[in-house]
């Protein structure tokens, strides 16, 4: 939805000059999916914010910009894959899309990882330019020469041009997915350019700091209060969160998050911190550290010292790392699969949620008789049981779930010999 309003303000506000959207509608091949039903529902849903589907019938009065195409496709099965490339394609002729393949090359970072032997790993779409090896490439603060360019079967290159995607090794810091990335002619104009989009983006932080502390002035507080709104503003700030105020002192959740690439990591990091926003208790989940590529031991000492979880996605962790873990009593998770992930995480979440107290029906009956056993302080009840079922032992407080309770049973109410 953030993508179709962003697509509506800019068709908006260029009067449509230039500017297309193309719908990829993927997992078709998930159990269950009917691919003529997704399409239809997903057309549906782009008629409901004013965007007309290409073939659909009726009138556009009402849209923005031109019909757009829908593909149903599967990355896992790659059905409908060729179909969005011709759609692509076809569009880029319609529009006559060109690109000057002399100039300096500038394209965007669409995901970066560190891999063992080779450092910094980002993959890139060139859009305008050629990216040759040797040449000095900026994205956000990163600067890097280029070592090696490689296509998307990992063949060798020696340069990459317009349209083309490829994995560029050479940049000095880990850049961040969807940076834009820019070819320099010398690497003092480089660090010239990190230094003025540096500058800008501390002004830009200035500026929006100060409108959050005048818009935010309230009566100063103490005790719990003012831990919870510091744990709300940290929350805010890192992640763009509104955590609940209900009056309640929150439960948060400390974690450090790992991660194999940069695109992952802050996947992750917003699906794991929903994980507390979904929830109907205070929960603010608090990642403390997030990083990419494997644990490392300092972190295993951070997350010992402020009692924070770790939660892994796809990385292969040092072995020292998580023997000084299990030394340490910190909880690890580590899953390839994003969903399997969540739910581990989800499972061990709960565990900071208080204990609810349920009282169960077990069973009931109908005393019928009673009778003393002579010589003896015991009074027998003859009992006849109307529902459920009535245990040879049972206490108030005993589920009988588990065997470890046995040698420490409370004191039973009734007995049925």
């Amino acid at each position: 939805i953030e993508i179709l309003n962003f697509y509506k303000s800019i068709v908006e506000g260029s009067s449509g000059s230039g500017i297309t959207l193309v719908v990829a509608l993927n997992k078709i091949d998930k159990p269950g999916i009917i691919a003529d039903q997704a399409r239809l529902k997903v057309e549906g849903q782009l008629l409901e914010h004013g965007i007309m589907p290409e073939g659909m019938g009726g009138t556009s009065e009402g849209t923005v910009g031109a019909p757009v195409q829908v593909f149903p496709i599967s990355g896992l099965t790659g059905a409908g894959v060729e179909d969005l490339i011709e759609g692509l394609i076809l569009q880029s002729e319609v529009m006559d899309l060109r690109a000057d393949d002399e100039a300096n090359a500038e394209g965007y970072v669409m995901d970066a990882r560190v891999e063992k032997g080779l450092g910094t790993v980002a993959d890139c779409v060139i859009r305008w330019g050629n990216l040759e090896r040797g040449d000095y490439i900026v994205s956000g603060s990163s600067i890097g020469r280029v070592k090696f360019l490689k296509d998307v079967e990992g063949k060798m290159l020696k340069k990459a041009s317009p349209s083309q995607p490829v994995r560029v090794v050479g940049f000095d810091s880990l850049p961040k997915a969807g940076d834009p990335l820019v070819c320099m002619p010398s690497l003092e104009e480089a660090r010239d350019y990190v230094e003025h989009v540096e500058t800008i983006r501390r002004n830009e932080a200035a500026e929006n700091k100060n409108t959050q502390v005048g818009a935010k002035a309230e009566l100063q507080s103490s005790g719990k209060h003012l831990m919870q709104k510091k744990w709300r503003e940290t929350l805010e700030e890192k992640h763009g969160l509104d955590a609940p105020d209900d009056g309640e002192s929150p439960i948060r959740i400390p974690i450090i998050i790992r991660a194999d690439a940069e695109g992952s990591l802050a996947a992750i990091c917003e699906s794991i911190v929903a994980l507390g926003t979904e929830s109907s208790k205070n929960v603010l989940i608090d990642p403390i550290v997030t990083g990419v590529g494997s644990v490392l031991a300092t972190e295993v000492q951070v997350a010992k010292e402020s009692g924070a979880s770790i939660i892994c996605f796809n990385v292969k962790n040092d072995a020292a790392a998580m023997k000084l873990a299990e030394a340490e009593g910190v909880k690890v998770m580590s899953n390839e699969v994003i969903y399997r992930l969540l739910e581990e995480s989800k499972d061990f979440f709960s565990s900071y949620l208080p204990t609810v107290e349920v009282e169960t029906f077990l069973g009931r009956g109908k005393v019928g008789a009673v009778f003393d056993i002579g010589g003896l302080d015991t009074r027998v009840a003859g009992t006849r049981v109307i529902e459920g079922t009535l245990y040879k032992e049972k206490g108030p407080a005993s589920t009988g779930e588990s065997s470890a309770n046995k040698n420490n049973q409370p004191e039973c109410f009734y007995r049925v010999i």
